[in-house]
């Protein structure tokens, strides 16, 4: 999944602040937090519902745990372990897994700093309908994501990541 999906990766990072505190939501083996940390100075925490991929996480960025500029716990997107305020929280391919979206979003927006962002990055239902068990995916049109977003008091807009494969909804706070 970290070749396949390298322009998602990119768009993130592209994207995330160089100062403050950064969540990442669903860090899975902690790729991305791995390259995000080299390119923003920021501190980084990161939540995902799997031990095992907190574990493989931990293990691959154990340099950055010890310098203190990431701290990984167990977490959702409806329920963040962590008191501080974000300045920017980011997620890639997790929606589709969340059990409620307003309750996630809801739960982002408390998290987030005054102007903070929200960057939520997935595949177009296209694109997922390609996909072995392409059931299990709760798909989501770009209006639908930003009209949840502004529905829980947001300011939303869509950027195309890949034609027809990916993009990216930014939700500022």
């Amino acid at each position: 999944m970290n070749r396949v999906n390298v322009a998602m990766y990119d768009a993130v990072i592209k994207n995330i602040p160089n100062t403050g505190r950064i969540l990442d939501i669903g860090f899975g083996n902690g790729v991305t937090l791995e390259r995000a940390m080299k390119s923003s100075g920021a501190i980084f925490y990161g939540i995902d519902k799997s031990g095992d991929m907190v574990k493989a996480a931990s293990k691959r960025n154990k340099k950055a745990i010890r310098e203190g500029r990431l701290i990984l716990s167990e977490g959702s997107a409806d329920s963040v372990p962590f008191t501080q305020e974000f300045d920017c929280i980011y997620t890639i391919n997790t929606v589709y897994f969340w059990e409620d979206l307003n309750a996630g979003l809801r739960e982002i927006r408390g998290k987030l700093a005054g102007g903070g962002v929200f960057i939520n990055v997935l595949y177009t239902k296209e694109r997922l309908d390609k996909l072995t068990h392409a059931d299990v995916f709760r798909k989501y049109t770009p209006d639908e994501l930003v009209k949840a977003a502004e529905d829980n008091g947001f300011t939303a807009s869509v950027e195309v990541i890949e034609e027809g494969r990916s993009y990216m909804v930014k939700a500022f706070k």
